[in-house]
């Protein structure tokens, strides 16, 4: 088991640290290379607490803000889930199933795809699989034991994630419907959380009074069923392109038949507290797609937490078969994970591969100081910025400054027109790249192709756009 998961770790980290920056992750880089004071208030902007964000901070002034040094990081929040992992198992089922389930979350293509991003999602699966742990022994001992370590683990949860607040609440639930006639022990579970929030609440009072992040919150869709069954194939298969991904999702009905087989098993398959881990796993997904259709907050990757509990149901559920059988699926899961893995981190079709080093580079090499390059949506001149090497000017559409208190400012097409005129008496060329679509890039598009020539175009993956315009016309049109 030990050198399976360090072949896939290795792996993993070879393939993913040759991949491009991306968006989220220039932006974590960004926020980590201010002051302490700055990444609060920088973070009360955004969707997330600041916790990662410091402790990034912390980890840039010691190795540097290269992309394989930040993203070790999340490879070391990877590594240390293994344990808890192990731990949170072999409590609940015992050693097989254990192994079982640290080698399919090690083996996972979405928890490495993660474990290799400067994010807080590793992070976040830390807390809650710590969490998890000193909950199960909270509740089994009455609050006997764990109270110290599920105290630590909220409140590192809390501060990680707002979606932690989705495992609190289960939990609490669970405690209600279970203890409903040990009211001194519910009590006791109460007043175990109090702690928590307290220190949970200065940074909670000051988010609220920067307005709930409602400048930086994401343009997201409401989501469909596909979408849930699309979660479900990321989890287990990670990122593929629409081909292999419209087949897997395809498959739920073969799923309905697994779940089926497994409860009519369940009472030949040893295991202890099962239903919290159906609760912990299933219903922070179903409560979150739910509330997107007040206000869409609905993304896998928000999800991450329910990862461990999951494989632990599907290990638990392949030990209820007989010996040929479970080797049968798991060997076979297992090869088709692998298959996949590989699949996701060398094809350049992945859906979350950004290309903005590719496009930095072409920048690099053909814009000028005679030109300017100019990005929307705004908040994607990070990525590029990170990676760009030339001496032309970045601008952004609408025009940003990311250093004044205040949203993005909207996008109008007088205000384009006011910048491309003033552009116009500097440049003579605009390189406009285009990505992260948020509604009003067709109209930056037609409005240049109608008033200007452009001189090229160049695609690069997952909907990236580069597209270059001549302003002035005292320049030879050689490109």
């Amino acid at each position: 088991m030990v050198l399976l998961i360090m072949a896939s770790v290795l792996f993993s980290a070879f393939s993913l640290y040759t991949q491009s920056v991306r968006l989220d992750e220039s932006q974590s880089i960004w926020v980590a290379t201010k002051s302490a004071g700055d990444i609060f208030y920088l973070m009360s902007q955004d969707v997330h607490p600041p916790l990662y964000n410091l402790l990034l901070h912390f980890w840039v002034q010691v190795f540097g803000t290269d992309i394989v040094f930040a993203r070790t990081l999340s490879l070391a929040f990877f590594l240390l889930t293994l344990p808890f992992i192990f731990v949170l198992a072999k409590e609940a089922a015992g050693y097989s199933v254990a192994y079982l389930t640290t080698v399919l979350f090690a083996l996972s293509p979405f928890a490495l795809w993660y474990s290799s991003e400067t994010r807080m999602y590793m992070l976040f699966t830390l807390a809650t699989t710590w969490s998890n742990i000193y909950f199960l022994r909270v509740f089994r001992s009455r609050g006997g034991q764990g109270k110290v370590g599920y105290l630590l683990a909220t409140t590192l949860g809390l501060y990680t994630h707002y979606f932690f607040l989705l495992v609190v609440f289960v939990q609490t639930v669970y405690i209600f419907f279970k203890c409903l006639a040990q009211k001194r022990f519910i009590l006791l579970f109460l007043a175990l959380l109090t702690p928590p929030f307290l220190i949970f609440l200065p940074w909670a009072i000051y988010f609220l009074s920067h307005g709930l992040a409602a400048s930086s919150q994401p343009v997201l869709a409401r989501p469909s069923a596909y979408n849930l069954f699309q979660t479900f194939s990321d989890f287990l298969f990670g990122f593929q392109n629409r081909t292999i991904e419209g087949v897997l999702v395809s498959l739920w009905p073969l799923l309905v038949i697994f779940l089926f087989f497994t409860f009519t098993r369940g009472g030949k398959i040893a295991g202890r507290d099962i239903d919290y881990f159906f609760l912990i796993t299933f219903a922070p997904i179903i409560l979150v797609f739910m509330a997107s259709f007040i206000r869409p907050v609905y993304l896998s990757r928000y999800l991450i937490f329910v990862l461990p509990t999951l494989f632990f149901l599907i290990a638990w559920s392949l030990s209820g078969f007989s010996g040929r059988m479970a080797r049968f699926l798991i060997v076979g899961l297992l090869v088709i994970m692998v298959g996949l893995l590989l699949y996701q981190d060398f094809t350049s079709s992945t859906p979350a591969e950004e290309n903005y080093r590719g496009v930095a580079n072409y920048l690099s090499q053909n814009a000028t100081p005679g030109d300017i390059i100019a990005v929307s949506a705004p908040f994607t001149v990070y990525p590029l910025e990170y990676a760009y090497t030339g001496h032309a000017r970045i601008d952004t559409i609408p025009n940003w400054d990311r250093y004044v208190q205040g949203p993005i400012p909207p996008f109008t097409l007088a205000g384009l027109t006011d910048q491309l005129n003033s552009y116009k008496t500097e440049y003579a060329r605009l390189f406009l790249v285009l990505s992260y679509d948020q509604g009003y890039e067709s109209r930056i598009r037609n409005y240049l192709d109608t008033h200007y020539q452009m001189l090229k175009e160049k695609k690069f993956a997952n909907g990236i756009d580069l597209r270059v315009y001549r302003l002035r016309y005292d320049i030879p049109e050689s490109f």
